[in-house]
C-alpha cells in the first residue's frame, strides 16, 4: 500500500507511516512465536511511545488517499 500505481492509484501511506507499521507488525510477529521471558522490554516501551504517533500518522495517510481518489476519479466529496 505504500506503492504508487500509475493511472489506477495513488500509494495509500507514506514512507515514514509504512515504517512506522512494519516495526509495530514485526513485533507482533515476534511476540506471538516467542515466549514472554524472551522480550525486549525496552523496546516494547519504544514501541508503545511510538504507538499514538503512528495512528495519527496513518488516520492521516487515509484521509489525503480518499481525498486524492475522490479528486483523480472526480467524486463528490463527502
Amino acid at each position: 500500500m505504500a506503492i504508487k500505481i500509475p493511472g489506477v492509484r495513488i500509494a495509500l501511506l507514506n514512507p515514514a507511516t509504512t515504517k512506522k507499521l512494519h516495526e509495530l507488525r514485526s513485533f507482533r510477529y515476534r511476540f506471538r512465536n516467542v515466549y514472554g521471558y524472551m522480550l525486549d522490554f525496552n523496546k516494547l516501551k519504544d514501541l508503545l511511545a511510538m504507538l499514538p504517533a503512528a495512528l495519527r500518522d496513518m488516520r492521516s495517510d487515509l484521509t489525503l488517499f480518499r481525498k486524492k481518489m475522490r479528486e483523480m476519479y472526480d467524486l463528490p466529496a463527502d
